[in-house]
């Protein structure tokens, strides 16, 4: 699965992720909504429990990225977040929740998660 990612909003940036099999296991065990997350994502440059809590979204937020779909489209389906009544705070969960997501692909741990979930 090749996942394009922008980087600084300038330059596009192309990561492989190899375990194809272990994604589409963890996507069909989860409920397509997720269920609780936190508004804005930890930051730092580990990753932490809540980043292994959250892998599934990441994986969907990833995908809808790579599909070309809206914030507000993704917001909706996979945050549960109407987001022609909380247009700010759809957006703001989505972009944040998509930059972790896009970290955690780009520095590697992406795959170690999916390597440590299986």
């Amino acid at each position: 699965m090749q996942l394009r990612r922008r980087k600084n909003h300038s330059q596009s940036v192309t990561t492989s992720l190899t375990h194809d099999a272990a994604i589409a296991a963890i996507k069909d065990r989860e409920p397509a909504m997720a269920r609780e997350f936190q508004d804005q994502p930890p930051a730092g440059d580990e990753p932490t429990s809540y980043d292994k809590e959250q892998l599934t979204l990441y994986l969907r937020l990833l995908d809808a990225d790579r599909d070309g779909a809206g914030w507000r489209e993704a917001a909706e389906i996979i945050f549960g977040i109407d987001p022609s009544e909380h247009p700010e705070r759809a957006e703001k969960v989505f972009t944040s929740h998509l930059d972790r997501a896009k970290w955690l692909a780009s520095s590697g741990y992406l795959e170690l998660l999916i390597a440590g979930r299986g």
